[in-house]
């Protein structure tokens, strides 16, 4: 397969190779004319065109270059695939006739392994039984047979070069290989998870947090303004204050949200006092419970009690305002006056019943109708939601309101330093600055320009009517008066000022790496994963397998005994020797330390320690590490039979010389 690739490669970058050196040859051709036409004329324009077409034969001739070289690099690659694919043919051919096959020639075990047909027939079998395990216990068990079945047919396929045993050997090598396999592909999809998660918690919770902040800071704002208002409105701030924080008791117990109370209060507080203003609107939480009236028909019937108020008698407009709504306003009124209802309307017409007393009958009726409605509809899961945000929005305006003052001295001082003397002359200049650049450049394409219009070319070609050329030559002109430009002593100064800003920066950041990559650090933080969490938590192994808190002994992760407060080393259930009460909870199990432990950690490390056992400082042991150890090595006699025992030797050696320091020496 990889020959077939390389071969369709090879094909596709011949056919390139031949359309780039035609391509070449052309751009060759034409920058040769363009350098004989500048060589003979003397003209700018001709230089130009001179430039431009090196500037493309230059573009064909690198890319000939490096197709060229990919080409030779493919052809290369082919005969190293070639020549690999040829030793392992004749490999196989030796292996399978020249007497390394125990099994009879013409045999089954022969046939099976030679032909690959038994091969062939074990992963399908083992594809066919992963896909029925996968449907029944989901991808891991899929995954575990289907390793393990491949593995076994693998195996027992080339172990069948050496007969039955050979097959029944190479089977049970490939089943481990496959089981191998298949827990590292586990370990890698919960790997994966387990990252995933990480990342998604983190970034869930810092932009919870970021829009909590956001909303909170709007809310506490908007409910500044409202104790400006209503500071105003009492005549002080602590009676202000007091009232809002009932209103905001109020929001989260009924089904009126902050700003609908505040609202309502404005326009209540002109015939009504604060105490009598939040019973009323208790009454119409009542109402609107009774009637299932929206925001809209609150407001009708604030409107209409206040008005009823402000008038000083029930006016049909006003009365209507509760009727349309549903609340028979005329039995409300025949209930207060003991008149019959047919006879209310007349007695409202002419004045005998005041705007106060009208109002007054309306919420006392209500109260009679509807009293604890809502109550009971604050229950509802509806209401309960609204008063959970309302809950959320007292909360993150809490936030907000901290935010606010604090960011309140930031504003301040950024707005003055702004507005500062300083700051102004300096911007100032700048913007000049930029100004005069701007009008240089102008200026330069203004002067070339009206250059070109003035020459005789130009007029020649004005005079026959060649609009192209005479375009031509404005354009030309416009990137001459560009380059002069360029040239000029401001525009080059421009270029010094950023190549400067651009060291500077490069100079004053490479000094503390805090200062630029903490975006890579970050990008770090994601990629560790399960293993990373290990000596924080030695317990994440058992999660490796069967998710359950489980050590896996497939990875050859161990873990202690369970360690509680009745079976500890060292400790009894009572007295003296007892272990400090939540050390460790009864059942948890930890990695045990049976050698030592060359470094702790983290802050609070757990560890049972047993009589005759030490722990040193971080001083003591950083002296100790100082001072080194003792370590004799007797014989003297190293048998070094190949290469790799001078490692296995050394890593023996080493791993001794930990362990003695870890016992202080020896």
């Amino acid at each position: 397969k990889n020959a077939e690739h390389l071969e369709k490669t090879l094909h596709d970058l011949s056919g390139e190779k031949s359309i780039l050196q035609a391509e070449t040859n052309k751009a060759r051709k034409a920058m040769l004319d363009a350098q004989k036409q500048f060589a003979a004329t003397g003209d700018e324009a001709d230089a130009l065109r001179a430039s431009l077409a090196g500037q493309e034969y230059e573009d064909y001739r690198r890319k000939m270059e490096a197709v060229t070289k990919t080409l030779k690099e493919t052809e290369k690659q082919i005969q190293n695939v070639s020549g690999a694919a040829k030793s392992s043919g004749e490999a196989m051919e030796n292996s399978a006739g020249g007497g390394l096959s125990l099994a009879p020639e013409g045999s089954v075990w022969a046939f099976l392994s030679k032909s690959g047909t038994g091969k062939m027939a074990g992963e399908a079998l083992s594809n066919a039984a992963g896909a029925f395990v996968g449907s029944a216990l989901g991808d891991a068990g899929s995954t575990m047979v289907s390793s393990i079945g491949s593995g076994i047919a693998s195996g027992a396929v080339g172990g069948a070069l050496f007969g039955p045993m050979g097959a029944a050997i190479g089977a049970g090598v490939g089943a481990l290989s496959g089981a191998i396999n298949a827990k590292t592909q586990i370990f890698e999809a919960r790997d994966d998870a387990f990252k995933s998660y990480v990342r998604e918690a983190h970034e869930t919770q810092l932009s919870e947090q970021a829009e909590a902040l956001a909303f909170g800071s709007s809310v506490a704002g908007r409910r500044e303004q409202d104790q400006i208002a209503f500071e105003r409105r009492f005549g002080g701030r602590e009676a202000a204050e007091e009232y809002l924080e009932r209103v905001k008791t109020m929001a989260v117990r009924t089904n009126y949200s902050y700003d609908e109370i505040t609202g309502y209060s404005k326009s209540l507080l002109n015939s009504y006092g604060p105490e009598k203003t939040l019973e009323v609107l208790q009454t119409l939480s009542d109402a609107a419970a009774g009637l299932d009236l929206d925001s809209g028909g609150v407001d009708a019937f604030i409107k209409g009690l206040s008005r009823m108020r402000t008038l000083g008698r029930p006016a049909q407009e006003y009365l209507s305002y509760f009727s349309e709504r549903g609340l028979d306003v005329y039995e409300a009124l025949s209930r207060k006056t003991g008149a019959e209802k047919g006879a209310v309307m007349e007695m409202a017409a002419r004045g005998e019943i005041s705007g106060d007393a009208a109002a007054e009958a309306v919420l006392e009726y209500i109260q009679e109708e509807f009293g604890g409605l809502s109550d009971k509809l604050a229950a509802t899961y509806d209401a309960m939601a609204d008063n959970l945000s309302d809950a959320e929005a007292n909360l993150n305006a809490r936030m907000g309101e901290s935010y606010n003052e604090e960011r309140k001295k930031g504003v301040k001082a950024q707005t003055d330093w702004l507005e500062s003397a300083e700051m102004g002359e300096a911007y100032e200049a700048v913007g000049a600055w930029k100004a005069e650049l701007e009008n240089s450049r102008e200026r330069y394409i203004r002067t070339a320009v009206k250059a070109a219009l003035s020459s005789a070319e130009y007029q020649t070609a004005q005079e026959e009517g060649n609009a192209a050329e005479m375009g031509r030559l404005i354009m030309e002109a416009k990137v001459h008066g560009m380059n002069e430009y360029n040239a000029s002593e401001g525009a080059q100064l421009a270029l010094e000022s950023e190549k400067a800003l651009a060291e500077a920066i490069r100079n004053d950041t490479h000094t503390n790496n805090d200062y630029w990559d903490a975006g890579y650090e970050k990008g770090q933080w994601f990629t560790k994963g399960l293993a990373a969490a290990i000596g924080k938590s030695p317990d994440v192994w058992g999660s490796l397998g069967s998710g359950k808190g489980k050590a896996d002994a497939s990875f050859g992760i161990t873990q202690a005994e369970p360690v509680g407060a009745e079976n500890a080393p060292g400790f009894s259930k009572a007295g003296e020797n007892s272990r400090p009460s939540g050390l460790f909870k009864a059942g948890e199990t930890r990695a045990g330390y049976a050698v030592g432990l060359d470094y702790v950690p983290y802050d609070e490390f757990p560890a049972l320690l047993h009589q005759g056992e030490r722990v040193l400082t971080a001083a003591e042991a950083r002296e100790t590490d100082r001072g080194g150890v003792n370590v004799t090595v007797t014989g003297n006699e190293f048998l070094i039979r190949q290469n790799s025992d001078v490692d296995a030797i050394a890593e023996t050696l080493a791993q001794r010389l930990r362990e003695a320091m870890l016992r202080g020496g020896g």
